[in-house]
């Protein structure tokens, strides 16, 4: 490894022990700063996918794609506390666009997608920490599976290598990538459910316990595979834009985009299995 490289992946290192603590504090501390979590990654994201699809984008129609991904979270958040407040805003976002469109603005369909995208995964992953059966552990678990999954994707491939999964799309990930990321998280899943580790936590995840093991561990694989499935969908968008990173706001790791890509996909993979399971 060059003195390039090693820089690069010390400042990676770095920003990932930095936001390490900001993430699982935000969601160990619930309502308010999961909340804040949450709206950071839409406000940054949506600013990152409107710049990626959109390089010609006007500011108003810019700040207004911001403001709409906005409004949806806060009317979520809001509809769970039963606050009018979310009504208002919801209002206000649809009193936006129209004066958008009537001053000749537009919505191309490649910034609806992402809107919709981005404000429905973040929408899920607000209900699965404030709404579902066990928030705190539900959430953990759905952070520790994406984690676990980047892991064993990046040391499987780098030690063992093969075939090219995707080469015109990310050069760098393998077979051997895609396997290892669901090795680790079904091994992330089996850790979790042990009944010693579950004691930790006040809110039992009952749904999930009346699974057998094999199958949650099975999940964790699946789940896995939609995290790489979700970072190859970004990665395809930054290559038909000719970018090497969605932003710059993490040193080391590009933009917000770059690092939620597996857990957007996996969240609404994730609360669909929730909610079937009635958790």
């Amino acid at each position: 490894m060059n003195d390039k490289k090693r820089s690069n992946l010390m400042v990676r290192i770095i920003s990932g022990l930095v936001m390490l603590p900001v993430v699982l504090g935000s969601v160990f501390y619930g309502e308010v700063s999961y909340l804040f979590l949450m709206l950071a990654i839409i406000i940054i994201g949506m600013g990152e996918w409107a710049r990626m699809v959109e390089p010609r984008i006007t500011k108003f129609s810019y700040y207004l794609s911001i403001l709409t991904a906005f409004v949806s979270i806060i009317t979520f958040y809001s509809a769970i506390n039963s606050n009018i407040w979310g009504l208002i805003l919801l209002l206000l976002g649809i009193s936006s666009y129209l004066v958008n469109q009537l001053q000749g603005g537009r919505y191309s369909y490649r910034l609806i997608f992402g809107l919709v995208y981005l404000t429905m995964a973040v929408n899920v992953m607000l209900w699965i920490r404030l709404e579902s059966e066990a928030g705190l552990f539900y959430t953990l678990l759905m952070f520790f599976i994406v984690w676990s999954s980047d892991i064993g994707a990046y040391f499987s491939g780098k030690l063992i290598g093969g075939p090219k999964l995707a080469p015109k799309i990310s050069p760098n990930k393998t077979w051997a990538g895609f396997i290892g990321s669901s090795v680790w998280a079904g091994l992330i899943c089996f850790i979790m459910m042990k009944p010693e580790v579950l004691e930790y936590f006040s809110d039992k995840p009952e749904a999930m316990q009346q699974i057998p093991l094999w199958c949650i561990v099975a999940l964790g694989g699946v789940l896995a595979m939609f995290g790489q499935a979700g970072d190859l969908f970004i990665s395809s968008i930054k290559r038909h834009y000719g970018l090497k990173d969605t932003g710059n706001v993490i040193p080391g790791h590009g933009g917000i985009l770059d690092r939620v890509d597996a857990l957007l996909l996996v969240s609404l993979v994730y609360a669909g299995v929730l909610r079937f399971i009635g958790g």
